[in-house]
């Protein structure tokens, strides 16, 4: 985020801010940003919608984003709504950080995540 829109936000709050101005300002149809433990920013559809698994003990978190990447645009090409699409990305980005491999997961994690997994609208 820091190099492409030249901003470091620190808060959440100062995420949702940096992320509206800059889907705003650059007519950005769609933007997701990972924030590692502090969940998933996407601004869609003129809406603002912030997923978050729960805590879990990381064991390696490398290419927790590229999974939540790839789950997102895979449940999306379902045709799963954004708030489905984002509890299943943020539930895999944390199965993730439970293995020792990157970017890998077990199924079981994932779906026992899933359910605790949260996605809220930010108005």
């Amino acid at each position: 985020f820091a190099a492409t829109f030249q901003a470091q936000p620190g808060s959440l709050a100062e995420w949702v801010e940096a992320g509206r101005s800059e889907v705003a300002r650059r007519e950005i149809p769609a933007l997701v940003l990972t924030l590692g433990r502090r969940g998933i920013l996407a601004f869609a559809g003129g809406r603002v919608y912030h997923a978050a698994a729960p805590a879990v003990e990381a064991v390696n978190a490398a290419g927790s984003g590229d999974a939540v990447s790839g789950v997102l645009a895979y449940r999306r090409s379902l045709g799963d709504s954004w708030e489905d699409a984002l509890r299943w990305s943020a539930a895999t980005g944390a199965a993730v950080a439970l293995t020792e491999g990157t970017a890998e997961c077990r199924v079981e994690d994932v779906e026992r995540l899933h359910p605790l997994t949260q996605v809220k609208e930010i108005a």
